[in-house]
């Protein structure tokens, strides 16, 4: 499933990168405003230089829309 997640290209969700301290407020200023919910999926670091899924590095680093 992993895989298909990272390269599969056909479904989109909208991702936003936010200091983790303004996230609660930010969560619930989103939902109020659009009736929508958010999820935690990650987190940015300087402790690794590539995409990890359960500290494993995926076969595929995701689909391209602008490969030619």
């Amino acid at each position: 499933p992993s895989e298909f997640a990272m390269a599969g290209g056909e479904a989109y969700e909208l991702l936003f990168a936010i200091d983790p301290e303004a996230a609660p407020a930010f969560a619930n200023d989103f939902a109020e405003q659009f009736d929508l919910g958010l999820s935690v999926v990650g987190e940015f670091t300087d402790r690794y230089t590539e995409v990890q899924i359960d500290g494993k590095i995926p076969e595929s680093q995701g689909f391209d829309h602008f490969e030619a």
